[in-house]
């Protein structure tokens, strides 16, 4: 019998032991790197949708956006005279305007929906203390188990 014997199946194990070690490493850094993924989705979605508040408030500046925070509730009834709320507004006046737009922006953040946020809420707030006012619009979803925020700050 030789005394290196059985040398080469210790070697074995101990590579397969290495490359299962190196293994598990990879696999964890593609989750981290999937969840890291999804969290820069998130926070893009966010920013779209404060920009489209923005860009809607900038189009109706007669319209009050100033409605704090709160759910999209059910669709605004007769929102306008000829049409009815599963449909772009009509001939609306600036106030009823701003009711249709934050109901559709806030059903866009409605986690519940398609393209909702986890915990996606919407809060727009007029700050008349500025010259223009200015709107402070405030989107916030969870994320990892925390709370994120988006502010946007718009002249009217």
């Amino acid at each position: 019998m030789n005394k290196a014997d059985g040398f080469s199946l210790i070697e074995v194990l101990v590579a397969l032991v290495v490359l299962s070690i190196g293994m598990l490493g990879i696999a964890a850094l593609h989750i981290d790197g999937v969840r890291t993924g999804y969290s820069a989705l998130q926070r893009t979605h966010a920013v779209n949708l404060a920009a489209d508040m923005a860009d809607r408030i900038r189009a109706n500046p007669g319209g009050n956006y100033d409605v704090g925070a709160g759910p999209a509730g059910g669709a605004p009834a007769d929102i306008c005279a000829d049409t009815n709320a599963a449909e772009a507004p009509g001939d609306c006046n600036p106030d009823q305007m701003a009711t249709y737009d934050v109901w559709e922006w806030r059903s866009a953040l409605d986690p519940t929906t398609a393209t909702g946020l986890p915990g996606g809420v919407g809060q727009i707030d007029l700050d008349a203390a500025t010259d223009p006012d200015s709107h402070i619009i405030t989107v916030s979803w969870e994320d990892k188990g925390q709370t994120r925020n988006y502010r946007l700050t718009v002249q009217q």
